[in-house]
C-alpha cells in the first residue's frame, strides 16, 4: 500500500483509539463492580481530547495543503450532520427529566435548557454558555471547529507568528489548566488554552520530515508536561502523528482502518446521549452500553455520515438538469 494511504490508515485507527478511551473512561462513570473500564480513566478520556486535536490540527494542513478550494464546505458536510444527529439525541434525553440528575463527581445531566441548546447549535459552546450537558462532550467541537475556521488564515501566516500564537497558549495552559469538568467552562478558555494542541499537529505537517518539524510536534508537550500531566492518551496521539509518515499497511488492513476511523466520530458525539439514556432507563452495564453506542454510531456513519459527505447536487436530484445536446443535430 502506498505511503500516503498508510499514513492515513495510522491515524483512523488512532481517532478509534482515542474516541474508544473516551468511551470507555465515561463508561467507569457507572455504579457497580466493572474493573475493566478502569483502562479508561487509566490512559484519562480527557487527554484523549489532546490527541485529537494534535491529529486534527495535521489532518487540516494537509487538505489545505491538497485542496484549499471548497474547504469551508468541505468541513460543514464532515462536522454537521452527525452533529446535529448527537445533538437532537440529546436534547430528547434531557427533555425527558425535570430536575439534574447526577452520574459521578461533577457528571450532572440537566433538564432541556435553552440557552445550552442554543450555545451548541452554534458552535458557541464555552463560548456564550455551556454545552448540552446530555452531550457534554461536545464542548470539544467549539474548540475544534473555530481552529478549522483559522486554518485557512494560518495557512498564509508565517511560522513565527504561529509559533509565537501558540507560545501564548501553551502559557496559559501551565497556568490555568482545563477544569474538572470543561463543558461547563464559559468566556472561550478552553479554545484559548488549548489550541497549541492543535497547532502542533499544523505545523509538524508544515515541516513534515525535517528535524524542525519535530520540534513543533514534541517540546510543546513536554514543557507543559514538566509542569503538570498531559495523560497517557495525549501521548498516543502525539506518537500516531511523529510516526505515521513511515506506516506501510497492507490494503486490507487499510481499509479495515478506514472504517474505524470513520466511525470513531459519532461514537465520540453519540456515545454520552446513549449512556445517559441507558442510565435513566435502570441500565447499567458497561459492556452493553459500550455496544449500543457503537452500534448507533455504525448507523449513524452509513446513513448519515457517509452519504452527506459527498457533494449534493440539487439540479439532478429534483430532475431540473438539462438534457444532453443531441448530437446528431450539430452534425
Amino acid at each position: 500500500m502506498t505511503d500516503e494511504r498508510s499514513k492515513w490508515a495510522v491515524l483512523a485507527l488512532t481517532r478509534f483509539i482515542l474516541a474508544g478511551v473516551v468511551l470507555v473512561g465515561h463508561l467507569n462513570y457507572l455504579p457497580g463492580d466493572h474493573a475493566w473500564t478502569g483502562i479508561g480513566t487509566f490512559l484519562n478520556q480527557g487527554s484523549a481530547v489532546y490527541g485529537f486535536l494534535v491529529i486534527s490540527g495535521y489532518s487540516i494542513a494537509a487538505s489545505l495543503d491538497r485542496s484549499p478550494k471548497g474547504f469551508f464546505v468541505r468541513r460543514v458536510r464532515r462536522i454537521w450532520p452527525t452533529y446535529l444527529v448527537s445533538l437532537l439525541l440529546a436534547a430528547c434525553v434531557a427533555a425527558s427529566i425535570s430536575h439534574p440528575v447526577k452520574l459521578a463527581d461533577q457528571i450532572y445531566l440537566r433538564p432541556l435548557n435553552w440557552v445550552e441548546l442554543l450555545a451548541t447549535l452554534t458552535m458557541t459552546q464555552t463560548f456564550l454558555g455551556p454545552a448540552l450537558s446530555a452531550d457534554g462532550q461536545v464542548w470539544t467541537l467549539a474548540v475544534e471547529w473555530w481552529d478549522y475556521m483559522a486554518a485557512p488564515f494560518l495557512r498564509r501566516t508565517a511560522t513565527r507568528i504561529i509559533v509565537a500564537i501558540l507560545v501564548i497558549s501553551l502559557t496559559f495552559f501551565v497556568l490555568a489548566p482545563p477544569p474538572a469538568n470543561p463543558a461547563d467552562s464559559t468566556g472561550g478558555k478552553m479554545v484559548l488554552i488549548l489550541a497549541w494542541w492543535w497547532l502542533t499537529g499544523f505545523l509538524f505537517y508544515r515541516h513534515r520530515g525535517t528535524a524542525l518539524g519535530y520540534v513543533f510536534l514534541l517540546i510543546p508537550p513536554l514543557i507543559a508536561a514538566v509542569d503538570g500531566w498531559i495523560g497517557r492518551a495525549a501521548i498516543v496521539g502525539l506518537v500516531a502523528v511523529a510516526l505515521c509518515e513511515k506506516a506501510r499497511i497492507p490494503k486490507l488492513v487499510v481499509a479495515v482502518f478506514d472504517w474505524l476511523g470513520d466511525v470513531s466520530y459519532p461514537l465520540y458525539l453519540v456515545h454520552i446521549p446513549i449512556l445517559w439514556g441507558s442510565y435513566l432507563a435502570g441500565v447499567y452495564q458497561p459492556a452493553l452500553i459500550g455496544a449500543a453506542a457503537i452500534g448507533t454510531a455504525a448507523v449513524v456513519l452509513h446513513l448519515v455520515d457517509i452519504p452527506l459527505r459527498r457533494p449534493i447536487n440539487l439540479a439532478a436530484a429534483f430532475g431540473w438538469r438539462r438534457p444532453a445536446p443531441d448530437a446528431s443535430a450539430s452534425s
